[in-house]
């Protein structure tokens, strides 16, 4: 089972505030200072359809992990943007704070090595050639340049407002759209790797709108997808370029 996931998390209130840098500005902080809120997946099967979309979130970190952490088997691949640098290492961090199993990260055969797409595949590191080239504009830039809208207004800056509000239906459908999109990117890395064939990508896509369109949560993204571009029904138009005649 192919499973494309990602984490919401807040500041941990347990833990004292992470120090800013030396000019005074906020610091990402490390992992153990993550309390999770929210965990995404989505199930693709061998065929690469889209089995399951769902998403644990609430006050409570424990069950979350432990929905999680539950749902990893000897079989699964994971599938990130940038989980090797942040999901995993929370979960791991968090696993070590309520004294969780996270076994599968050891026995998972490729699972801790970074240059390898056995266990784990994370796409911001087959994108940028794990770190050789520069990876700006993150995940929403490829999904943008698959069909997909990217962020939708929000970002992972308003997650600890939405848990202060008690919105954890918001944070759940944040959690989701982001784990769409990464399935989205990664189909069509796939594609031009070779791994699948366009036949395989074709349906694999559309399995992944149609399930996109049975989830209330994450309906709104298929008024933003351009599915002409994500299905690859037509080729995609290259930009204008003026000539000197119409540039003068």
């Amino acid at each position: 089972m192919i499973i494309p996931f990602d984490l919401e998390t807040i500041h941990d209130p347990s833990l004292p505030p992470y120090p800013p840098d030396a000019d005074g500005r906020e610091r990402m902080p490390p992992p153990p200072y993550h309390q999770v809120v929210c965990a995404g997946f989505l199930a693709l099967d061998a065929k690469l359809q889209t089995v399951k979309i769902d998403a644990s979130a609430g006050p409570d970190e424990r069950p979350i992990l432990e929905r999680t952490l539950g749902a990893l088997r000897s079989d699964t691949e994971l599938v990130t943007y940038n989980g090797r640098g942040f999901d995993v290492p929370v979960l791991t961090a968090r696993a070590f704070r309520h004294g969780l199993d996270f076994s599968w990260l050891v026995n998972r055969k490729g699972a801790r090595y970074r240059f390898t797409r056995e266990g784990h595949e994370d796409l911001m590191d087959e994108l940028s050639d794990y770190g050789s080239a520069r990876s700006v504009g993150g995940l929403d830039v490829w999904a943008q340049l698959a069909g997909f809208p990217g962020k939708l207004g929000a970002d992972g800056t308003n997650v600890s407002g939405w848990f202060a509000d008690c919105a954890y239906d918001v944070i759940a459908a944040y959690c989701l759209s982001d784990v769409v999109q990464t399935t989205a990117v990664a189909l069509r890395l796939w594609l031009t790797r070779g791994i699948i064939s366009r036949e395989t990508y074709s349906s694999a896509a559309r399995s992944l709108l149609a399930a996109v369109a049975a989830d209330e949560r994450v309906r709104p993204l298929l008024a933003k997808v351009d599915e002409a571009r994500f299905l690859l029904a037509a080729p995609v138009a290259p930009a204008a370029v003026a000539n000197d005649s119409e540039a003068a």
